[in-house]
């Protein structure tokens, strides 16, 4: 078995840091996607429902389960989210650091270009800025 090249550590290095803050990032944009400062509590629940009757065209009844589901669960879920979020924070400043460094000046221009809408979804085309602070759960 041959030792792993530098570059070839290089690229699988930046292959799983790019994956991971995908993974990260898609997370991240669900939650602030269906929560956002401002709205609240309530606000945040609907939203989030709204967006799974659509993309799972749940039925009335449905509906109306998971609308107990997310009030039986979501103040725990925003308690934990908020406990979290310095250290999610923290991770993802790490990760979009070590990314920037294996780009070139332009490659890191779209980067930020792309983390900024992933973490701000409501921004483009919407008018509003609906996740702005990474919050999560409301």
């Amino acid at each position: 078995m041959s030792p792993i090249r530098p570059s070839a550590w290089a690229a699988t290095l930046l292959l799983v840091t790019f994956l991971a803050g995908g993974a990260v990032g898609f997370g991240a944009a669900i939650l602030l996607h269906a929560h956002g400062p401002g709205h609240g509590r309530r606000r945040g629940m609907e939203r989030a429902l709204e967006h799974m009757t659509r993309d799972l065209n749940l039925t009335p009844s449905q509906r109306d389960s998971v609308r107990v589901v997310f009030e039986r669960h979501w103040r725990d879920m925003s308690v934990l989210w908020e406990s979290q979020r310095p250290r999610f924070d923290s991770l993802r400043a790490a990760l979009d650091s070590a990314v920037v460094r294996q780009l070139t000046p332009e490659q890191q221009v779209k980067f930020r270009e792309h983390a900024a809408k992933r973490r701000h979804p409501g921004d483009h085309g919407r008018g509003g800025d609906p996740g702005g602070d990474d919050r999560g759960p409301r």
